[in-house]
């Protein structure tokens, strides 16, 4: 079975939503798929190191720990383990007033635009969150 490239467009702070592209990312990247992550405007925070700044996080996550799933950190950096490419646009780092040397360094996260993304979706689809 051939998996398709995913690349997912982050731009909800809905911690569900943000999540679940998350665990489909894993998956699909689990599978053998290339994914790509793109954190567009208003997202830019959830890769900082106090992240992730989503909300209802507090609930929401602690109802993830207590049924023994993954939080976002974890898939972030499970994500990245499985060389999944993560990014964020420009403008929203611009827009959030957020440097670079801001971003969590413990995985490797990409800034660029969306005419990279668009350009390198290598046949793939595009998951809108």
């Amino acid at each position: 079975m051939a998996v398709q490239p995913l690349t997912f467009i982050i731009q909800s702070t809905a911690i569900e939503r943000v999540h679940y592209a998350m665990m489909m990312a894993a998956s699909n990247a689990a599978l053998g798929g290339a994914v790509t992550l793109f954190f567009a405007i208003g997202t830019a925070n959830i890769l900082m190191p106090s992240g992730p700044g989503l909300l209802d996080n507090t609930r929401f996550a602690g109802q993830l720990e207590a049924a023994g799933i993954a939080s976002i950190d974890d898939l972030l950096e499970a994500l990245a383990e499985l060389d999944c490419r993560i990014t964020v646009c420009d403008a929203a780092l611009a827009f959030a007033a957020i440097g670079s040397g801001d971003l969590r360094s413990d995985i490797a996260i990409e800034v660029t635009g969306l005419t990279d993304i668009l350009a390198n979706l290598a046949g793939g689809q595009i998951i809108y969150v």
